[in-house]
């Protein structure tokens, strides 16, 4: 008897194993301060579990190794399906830009039918110095930073366009307005309030910085 109860165990181990996959991935990182790589494995980590638990329910054992300008990524996940899918938002890119409400008479680049018309900044991603997540008031807040190259390109679109609206897109989407106020010159960050909650904050942060700093390609 104990000899079939051993074998029965085996067989569910067995069976247990068939319908777990591991996706392999290697992320490149946009970055050579030891520091800020830290910062942006920390927020892979969790963007990895967010995603896998939107998908699947449950939260991986992720592994993230590797030193310098690349790591190996790990994920454990159930269905083939699920593996697939991670797979194809870890390599979308972010799409990230930050368009300006579009004069009267002139062409735009993007409309949205609830919005408006918007026209390209030239501020993207590459510019992206940090996405800060905070909470005020019950709210959750955002503080978007940029690099020296990115505040050149923000001064003067606070400067020349007071009263219009800064369109935030992500993947394509627009998910913040933003109205520029008189006196607001000297700019040098965008600080988003209202959002419904810090934890959404908190993911909207992750997803950017990652976006921002981490590219993957497959490993076979």
């Amino acid at each position: 008897m104990r000899k079939r109860i051993l074998a029965l165990s085996g067989l569910l181990f067995l069976t247990a194993c068939i319908g777990s996959q591991t996706l392999a991935m290697t992320a490149h990182f946009r970055t050579e301060d030891s520091g800020r790589k830290a910062q942006v494995i920390a927020a892979l980590e969790r963007v990895l579990e967010r995603r896998v638990y939107a998908i699947e329910g449950t939260i991986p054992d992720t592994i993230i190794r590797g030193e310098g300008e690349s790591a190996r990524v790990t994920v454990p996940v159930d269905e083939k399906e699920s593996k697939e899918i991670l797979a194809a938002q870890l390599t979308a890119p972010l799409g990230f830009r930050l368009m300006i409400e579009t004069a009267e008479g002139e062409e735009p680049d993007l409309t949205s039918e609830e919005f408006g018309s918007f026209s390209d900044t030239g501020i993207t991603e590459t510019v992206i110095d940090w996405v800060y997540a905070g909470e005020q008031e019950s709210k959750g807040t955002i503080s978007i930073t940029f690099t020296p190259e990115g505040v050149t390109l923000l001064k003067p679109l606070f400067e020349k366009n007071a009263g219009k609206r800064l369109g935030l897109f992500v993947h394509g989407g627009l998910v913040s307005t933003y109205v520029i106020r008189e006196g607001e010159d000297d700019k040098d960050n965008i600080v988003i309030t209202g959002i419904p909650s810090s934890d959404l904050a908190q993911i909207f942060a992750d997803d950017v910085n990652v976006g921002t700093y981490v590219t993957f390609t497959s490993i076979p």
